[in-house]
């Protein structure tokens, strides 16, 4: 403990010396993992250390993974955090994505006596998401927003789900603007302020983090209905590189999203996602006994009333928002918090 304070002190030091020498106007924080690097910021930094510490913008930070369990305990009492395991997964994305967290708990006895599983679906290297496995029941699917709010509607299963009446307890893209945690993953509503389309009050639902709430346990900062399209494509992308044609969805009108593949052109559809069930099904779930698709809280450029959905053949395309035959379901998404970190397990991670 003696040694990191003086580690402390040092970088502390380093930090201030570069304002000086930047006079006050530093733009760039100190990051060093390699052995020699650090020494730069901290003279005293010895070798019975290389691997176990770093610096991270400026701060000293432990690699859990490499510490002992009283280590922990000794650098936590001095106030040392661990290292952005976000920035690990966003690194390493055919490493981490799809695999389970087998400890996450939504908090709520219901939904967690269900046995619902939770997979890492895309880190933007400040937080971390999971995804839930397979889709979940009505029962578990939350009100709109307001004391009496209006519920979904289910089809002929339990997991075929529509908007019909909850799309009334929502204007538009001024719900998400103004009430949603998870804003800036449609940046769509930024472009189209007040669009007031049934297909963005749909999303607005999904994209009610209020109303979402009972999926985002103690170790989360909000839940969601289900990905939107632009995280959809930044985790694919991610783990579909080389000579797999990539998704873009950069190109919008007031109705909604385009999308296309590789290098063809925008539309609102794009077909052949792979479907074998690579990282775990995490993109599509070939089996369609519960529903055969996946709600994407994202409006479709077809028409006012369409969202995209990912269909178990890896179609990706839109529907209504009220089709009443073969509905999508939901697979909510949950943000974690920044400061969470995992560790390997035998059958996937730990959040600790």
């Amino acid at each position: 403990m003696e040694d990191v304070r003086s580690f402390q002190d040092e970088l502390t030091l380093s930090v201030s010396k570069d304002y000086v020498t930047e006079m006050m106007n530093r733009n760039n924080k100190f990051n060093a993992t390699e052995f020699d690097d650090i020494k730069k910021y901290i003279p005293s930094f010895t070798k019975d250390y290389e691997g176990k510490l770093k610096i991270e913008n400026d701060e000293l930070v432990y690699v859990n993974e490499k510490i002992t369990e009283n280590e922990k305990v000794w650098l936590k009492e001095l106030g040392i955090k661990t290292e952005n395991f976000a920035k690990i997964v966003e690194e390493n994305p055919t490493k981490y994505y799809g695999e389970y967290i087998t400890n996450y708990k939504t908090g709520n006895d219901n939904i967690d006596n269900e046995g619902q599983k939770w997979q890492i679906f895309h880190s933007d290297g400040e937080n971390i998401y999971l995804i839930s496995d397979d889709y979940i029941k009505y029962d578990y699917t939350p009100n709109g927003k307001g004391n009496n709010g209006h519920s979904i509607t289910h089809g002929n299963t339990d997991y075929k789900l529509s908007f019909d009446d909850v799309i009334q307890d929502y204007e538009g893209s001024k719900d998400i603007i103004n009430d949603s945690k998870a804003r800036k993953w449609i940046s769509w509503v930024s472009k189209y302020p007040n669009s007031t389309n049934n297909n963005i009050k749909a999303v607005a639902y999904m994209l009610d983090t209020n109303a979402w709430k009972n999926f985002a346990g103690d170790k989360a900062e909000y839940a969601i209905g289900g990905p939107t399209l632009e995280m959809f494509v930044a985790s694919y992308n991610k783990t579909h590189t080389g000579e797999v044609e990539q998704l873009e969805c950069k190109e919008m009108i007031n109705v909604g999203y385009k999308i296309k593949k590789g290098n063809g052109v925008y539309t609102h559809y794009c077909n052949d996602l792979p479907t074998n069930n690579e990282f775990n099904s995490l993109y599509v779930i070939t089996d369609k006994t519960k529903t055969p698709a996946m709600w994407l809280a994202s409006p479709c450029s077809i028409s006012v009333g369409n969202l995209y959905f990912v269909y178990d053949d890896g179609k990706l395309t839109s529907i209504e928002y009220n089709h009443n035959e073969g509905n999508p379901g939901f697979r909510p998404v949950v943000c974690l918090k920044s400061d969470i970190s995992l560790k390997k397990v035998s059958d996937g991670f730990e959040i600790e």
